[in-house]
Order: C-alpha cells, then sequence, then structure tokens
C-alpha cells in the first residue's frame, strides 16, 4: 500500500470517519499538500454545490443529532447565516431567536399550533407548508426550515430581514444584543410581556452561540440520523449524506474539467465554466471569454474580491471567518488578459510577454498564464502587501488550506488553487 493511502487510512481511525466511497484523484500529486493540511476527504466537488443551502447540502429529514446552542444544531444554524453572508453578530442573533423560540426542534408544536424553528403560526405555518410541499420535503425538515427563514427574509418578511442586515456590532463582536432585538422584534413578534421575560434568554444563547461557533467558517454541518433522507446528487465525492457532498461542504474538493497545476488546479484551455452559478451572498459580475486561452469563466463579487465562480463560496466562507477572527482580508483577485500585460509593464517585466516572471523586477506570469486571469488566485493587502508574520498572513497561514487556497512562498501576499 503507498504511503499516502497508509496516512489517509490511519487518519480517518483516528477521526472514527471510515467511509466505504472515498474517491482520490488519479495522477494528481498533492500527497504532500493532504499530509501538510489535514485534508482526508477529497473528491470532484464542485464548491458551491455542498455548502450550507446549496443544491447538494445535507438538509436532513426530522431530528438532527446533537445539543442546542453549541452543538451540531446550532453550528448548522450559524453557519447556514454566515454563508448567506450575514456578519457573526447577525447569525448569533438569529440563533439565540430560533433556541428560545423552539429548542431547535424543527418537529415541535405548541399548545396553539405554532410549528418548527420559528414557530410559525397562522398564515406564515401555511406558508411553510406550502413552501415543503415545493421542494418535496416534510414540513419537519431542519434544513428545509433554515431555507424558509430566508425566503421570508427576502420577501413577505423583508423588511425584518433587511432590518437585520443594518445591525452593526456594538463594542465588538460579543455585543450581539441588538441583532437578537431586531430579530425578536420585527421577525418573532412575540407578546409584549413575552419580550420582557424571554429577551435575556434569547441573548445568552446568542452569545453563546457566537463564543462556540464564532469562526464564521461553514465546516461542521448538520450530522443527520439514520432515518434522514439524502439530499439529490449521486457523484464520487468523498463521505457522503447528500449525492457527492461530504457532510458540511468540501473546500478542498477538486472541481470537475480541471486539470492539475502545483500543488492543486486550474481551469483546463478552451473549456466553459460558465455553468457554475455564482455562491448565495456573492454578485454575478461578468461571464469572462479568454481571448488566447479559450476558457469561459462566470466572475462573482464575494466580499470584494471578484474570483471563478467554483470559489466563490469558498472565498466569501474564509473571508467572514476571517472577519468573526478579528482579521480583515481584503485585496484583489481577477485580472483580464489586458490587464496582465499592463501589470507586467508595471511590474518592470520585459517587452516580450513571454518572458518568464522571474524577469520582471516584481515576479508576474506572462499573459494568458496568470491565475489572476482564471479567477483562481487573491491577492492581500493592507496598507500595502502583506508580509510575512503580519496578521492577515498568520491567519491565511493557518486557515486558507481549509478553504482551498494555498500560497506562492515567493509572495506572502499572492494565494490560489494551485500555489503558483
Amino acid at each position: 500500500m503507498k504511503r499516502s493511502s497508509l496516512y489517509v487510512l490511519a487518519l480517518m481511525m483516528a477521526l472514527s470517519v471510515i467511509p466505504t466511497n472515498v474517491v482520490l484523484a488519479q495522477g494528481v500529486p498533492l500527497e504532500n499538500y493532504y499530509r501538510e493540511n489535514n485534508i482526508t476527504f477529497f473528491g470532484e466537488d464542485k464548491v458551491g454545490s455542498c455548502g450550507p443551502g446549496g443544491e447538494n447540502a445535507p438538509t436532513g429529514g426530522g431530528t438532527a443529532v446533537g445539543g442546542e446552542v453549541t452543538g451540531d444544531k446550532g453550528k448548522a444554524v450559524y453557519d447556514y447565516f454566515i454563508a448567506k453572508g450575514l456578519r457573526p453578530w447577525m447569525a448569533a442573533g438569529i440563533l439565540g431567536n430560533l433556541v428560545a423560540e423552539s429548542g431547535l426542534n424543527s418537529g415541535i408544536e405548541n399548545g396553539i399550533g405554532a410549528y418548527g424553528l420559528a414557530q410559525w403560526l397562522g398564515s406564515r405555518k401555511a406558508g411553510l407548508q406550502e413552501f415543503a410541499r415545493n421542494q418535496g420535503k416534510p414540513v419537519d425538515d431542519f434544513g428545509m426550515q433554515l431555507d424558509y427563514i430566508w425566503f421570508e427574509f427576502e420577501n413577505d418578511e423583508k423588511s425584518a430581514g433587511d432590518a437585520i442586515k443594518a445591525t452593526t456590532s456594538l463594542a465588538d463582536a460579543g455585543q450581539v444584543d441588538g441583532a437578537v432585538r431586531v430579530v425578536m422584534e420585527k421577525y418573532e413578534r412575540p407578546s409584549a410581556a413575552e419580550q420582557r421575560d424571554s429577551f435575556q434568554k434569547r441573548l445568552d444563547a446568542a452569545i453563546k452561540g457566537l463564543e462556540a461557533h464564532g469562526n464564521g467558517a461553514p465546516s461542521s454541518g448538520l450530522p443527520l440520523d439514520s432515518g434522514a433522507p439524502s439530499a439529490p446528487g449521486g457523484g464520487t465525492g468523498g463521505p457522503t449524506a447528500s449525492g457527492n457532498c461530504a457532510v458540511g461542504g468540501n473546500f478542498t474538493g477538486i472541481p470537475g474539467q480541471t486539470e492539475p497545476l502545483g500543488d492543486g488546479y486550474t481551469l483546463a484551455d478552451n473549456t466553459d465554466y460558465s455553468g457554475t452559478p455564482c455562491a448565495p451572498g456573492t454578485t454575478e459580475t461578468q461571464v469572462y471569454v479568454h481571448p488566447t486561452r479559450g476558457f469561459s469563466v462566470r466572475l462573482c463579487n464575494a466580499a470584494g474580491f471578484v474570483v471563478a465562480s467554483i470559489i466563490s463560496e469558498a472565498v466569501l466562507a474564509m473571508v467572514n471567518a476571517a472577519a468573526a477572527s478579528g482579521v480583515t482580508l481584503k485585496g484583489g483577485a481577477f485580472r483580464s488578459y489586458e490587464q496582465q500585460i499592463q501589470t507586467r509593464r508595471n511590474n518592470g517585466c520585459p517587452a516580450d510577454p513571454t518572458a518568464p516572471s522571474s524577469s520582471c523586477r516584481v515576479p508576474t506570469a506572462p499573459p494568458g498564464r496568470s491565475q489572476h486571469e482564471r479567477g483562481l488566485a487573491l491577492d492581500f493587502s493592507s496598507s500595502g502587501t502583506i508580509r510575512r508574520g503580519s496578521p492577515e498572513f498568520n491567519w491565511l497561514s493557518s486557515n486558507a488550506a481549509t478553504y482551498g487556497l494555498i500560497n506562492w512562498e515567493v509572495e506572502p501576499w499572492h494565494w490560489s488553487t494551485s500555489g503558483n
């Protein structure tokens, strides 16, 4: 047995997770990358389909496993709203209210008929039931109910959703009382007496949730009980609770139709990648067709970084995770072919467009060969490009591999899906 296979097996046994359908890419030299970054599961997986709320995300039917605020269900709620682009205190404010309303029991019904996570009643309960029918899922489906909350935020309860998105952190990220109050008053709307009696419970739960899950990154997902149906799928990815997705999403998989490069992957020439949509919480900017390489890529603005749609969910989750840790990630990402030519001029490269990057004053790839042109590379800055030992570099060194990004050792600020 190869050393890499022994390593993967040993690590899975240590985690007490021994899936039967792990598929490793053939001919991709990633052994060192997996070992150094503790990546256990690998397989073809279009980033954007596996995270919370994605088309293959585990949603569960019936009961989720785990405790309330600090357990698996609490993390699933928190991660879901972080993945939608909400800030940590907003996600925690929603979580605290849902704990107070239902104890995160998606099948609970009280004495007056209020039902589910948010204790829907009357026309809103009927709306939940119709939404479940349209989704083809049982009304007690945990993930479906989270989707319905988001649906309400964007439709009949848009004023509440907008108010939640407008809340600000007070003294620091631990101050979530503003978000808790907005969710309570504008979305849950209990009686005045109940608001007085339950506000502290909602706030305490929100603070506990933020403390427990406040890294901002969807990671654990929602473990499912043995009777939970899986979501549509059927691919050949890692251990699956829902088609081709590992539970909780998989930001380290290799998207289909890509090709190996460095320690990871890049886009293949003359291939159309535009069919992958931008992740929830990101904004589409354009579909870019490269003039010399012939590939097409859908570009998305993910928290200020314009990147390929296949990594938009991972980048958004990473920026949110860093922010929750007190680190602001900013900088640039996509460059067009023409912009790459101009960047070469700015960086003192020879006029010959084929001259190697090492011939430039600042190493810069020849046009057509930059990962920036593919939307797969990010340059991070903080009063200039970040340096080794900076808070940004230290955070990325510890966390970026979780989101499928690798540093090019020559430039502390440059991170991509290949390390090139």
